[in-house]
C-alpha cells in the first residue's frame, strides 16, 4: 500500500451486459444450486476467480441498490486499523457511529463503513470483475475484505464493495479539522470544481471532481506562517494516527511535518513521502500498511 488513500472510489463507466448475465447462468441475486447455511448467504462450490481470466463474468443489474457495509468488530481492532484497512478517516468512522471521541469499539458489535456497501457473490463472479464494475481494483478489494486466497471466491460470501459518490465533502472537511485541531467551523465558499471549509485555525479545501480533500492550509504555531498539507502528507495523518498539527521544519533537503505522535518526512527534492519518523528514532517506509 501507498499513502495515498485506498478504497477510494473511481467513477465507473462499465455496463452490466445481458451476455454477461447469460454467461453467469444466473439472475443477479439468486444463486442456482446452492443451500442456505446458517448465516442467510447461500453456499455451494466456490466459484471460479482467476484474477487475470478471460472467463471472468460478473454482471449485477446496473444500477442495483445494494445495502450498506457493517464490519463485525473484532478483538484488537481499532479505529486507526479500520481506517487503514477502508481508506477511511478514522474520525468518519467514529462520527457515522456516533463515537466522535473514538473511544468505545467493542468486539462483536457492527460499525458501519461509510462509503461502502455490502455485495454478495454470485456464480460466476470473480474479483477482478467485480472490481471492475464497481470502479475500483482488486487489491482494494482484497485489503479491505482480508482476502487470503484473492482467486477462490464462495458463491454467497459477502463482500465490501466502495460505493461511487458517497463522499460528503462536509463530513470528510470536518473530520480533518478534528483530527489537525482546527477548531470550529467558520464558513464555506465555492470556486472553480472546489470548495473551501473555513475553521478557526486554517482552511479545508475540497475537490468536487475528484470527491475527495486536495489540501488543508493551517498556522505553524511557532513561526505563524501559513503551511499547506497536501494529500500525501493529509492521508498519512488523517487515518488517526498522528493526531494534531505542531509545524513544519526544512533540513537538508526534507521537510518535516510535526504531528502530536510523529512526523512525516518528505523530500524537497522529489516531492515523495520518505516515511513516518517516531520519536524513538524509527522510520516506518510509506509502503507498510501499519505504522
Amino acid at each position: 500500500m501507498t499513502l495515498t488513500r485506498i478504497g477510494s472510489p473511481l467513477n465507473s463507466t462499465t455496463q452490466a451486459t445481458s451476455a454477461a448475465r447469460k454467461a453467469r447462468g444466473t439472475h443477479p441475486g439468486k444463486a442456482t444450486g446452492s443451500a442456505k447455511a446458517a448465516d442467510g448467504f447461500a453456499q455451494s462450490a466456490p466459484t471460479s476467480n482467476s484474477l487475470h481470466g478471460t472467463s471472468a463474468v460478473s454482471a449485477p443489474v446496473v444500477g442495483l441498490k445494494l445495502p450498506p457495509y457493517s464490519v463485525s468488530v473484532k478483538p484488537g481492532d481499532t479505529y486507526w486499523g479500520l481506517a487503514i484497512r477502508f481508506g477511511e478517516y478514522a474520525h468518519v468512522l467514529g462520527a457515522k457511529n456516533h463515537d466522535p471521541k473514538l473511544t468505545h469499539l467493542k468486539p462483536g458489535e457492527p460499525l458501519q463503513i461509510p462509503g461502502w456497501k455490502a455485495y454478495t457473490v454470485h456464480a460466476g463472479d470473480t474479483l477482478s470483475a467485480i472490481a471492475a464494475e464497481h470502479g475500483t481494483d482488486v487489491k482494494t478489494l482484497v485489503k479491505a475484505n482480508q482476502l487470503k486466497n484473492p482467486d477462490l471466491l464462495m458463491v454467497g460470501q459477502k463482500l465490501a464493495i466502495p460505493a461511487p459518490g458517497a463522499r460528503n465533502g462536509q463530513d470528510l472537511a470536518n473530520a480533518v479539522a478534528k483530527e489537525l485541531g482546527l477548531g470550529k467551523p467558520v464558513a464555506s465558499e465555492g470556486a472553480a470544481g472546489s470548495v473551501y471549509f473555513e475553521f478557526q485555525h486554517g482552511t479545508v479545501r475540497y475537490s468536487n471532481v475528484l470527491g475527495k480533500v486536495e489540501s488543508a492550509q493551517v498556522k505553524d504555531p511557532v513561526s505563524g506562517a501559513t503551511v499547506t498539507l497536501d494529500p500525501r502528507v493529509l492521508d498519512t495523518a488523517m487515518f488517526g494516527l498522528l493526531g494534531k498539527f505542531k509545524g513544519a521544519e526544512g533540513a537538508a533537503g526534507h521537510t518535516y511535518f510535526q504531528f502530536d505522535r510523529a512526523a512525516v518526512d518528505v523530500s524537497n527534492v522529489d516531492q515523495s513521502i520518505h516515511g513516518v519518523v517516531w520519536p524513538n528514532g524509527k522510520v516506518t517506509p510509506p509502503d507498510q500498511d501499519v505504522y
